[in-house]
């Protein structure tokens, strides 16, 4: 038995088959590089914002978090390293002595980031961007620096943090 389509089908077959040829080309032509920089550049609005469940969502919740803080005056670097998923149940800073206590009054006047370099990996896209804070507390202002490596990788078909290490020196 020959079925016939009506016109509307035709018109409905045809639709769904560039739809489809349409997403096939994309996912074809999609530039892993640009992909993971919109990425980093989305955490570090994120960040900037404050919208911290925006900026929890960029991350694989197996990522890998290494974060060392350099508080200068002679105070020893601290280094905290988890995985995304624990994010919400990390403990307080360690070392907050009378050297760090100054940060608890911390106001960022400006936040700047510049993408100085990406290198596709067999891993993914690695990112390092540095972030320049110009901040002050009650007796002080200053600069600090946030040095960054983001190794970006697609899970799931959409672009997620895998690793990300953060060092912040103030000054």
């Amino acid at each position: 038995m020959n079925r016939i389509l009506t016109y509307s089908q035709v018109i409905a077959a045809s639709g769904a088959a560039a739809i489809t040829l349409f997403g096939l080309a994309s996912a074809l032509l999609a530039d892993p590089t640009e992909e993971a920089k919109e990425l980093v550049a989305a955490y570090y609005e994120a960040i900037r914002s404050e919208n911290w469940d925006a900026m929890y969502l960029q991350f694989n919740e197996d990522a890998e978090i290494t974060i060392t803080t350099n508080y200068g005056h002679g105070s020893p670097p601290e280094t905290v390293s988890f995985a995304a998923s624990e994010w919400n149940s990390l403990p307080a800073s360690e070392y907050w002595t009378q050297e760090t206590a100054p940060l608890e009054a911390y106001t960022e006047l400006s936040r700047t980031v510049e993408i100085v370099a990406t290198e596709e990996t067999e891993d993914g896209v690695l990112i390092r961007a540095v972030q320049s804070i110009r901040y002050k507390t009650p007796d002080y202002e200053g600069m600090a620096t946030e040095a960054d490596s983001v190794l970006v990788s697609e899970r799931f078909g959409r672009p997620v943090i895998l690793s990300f290490t953060s060092i912040h020196s103030f000054q």
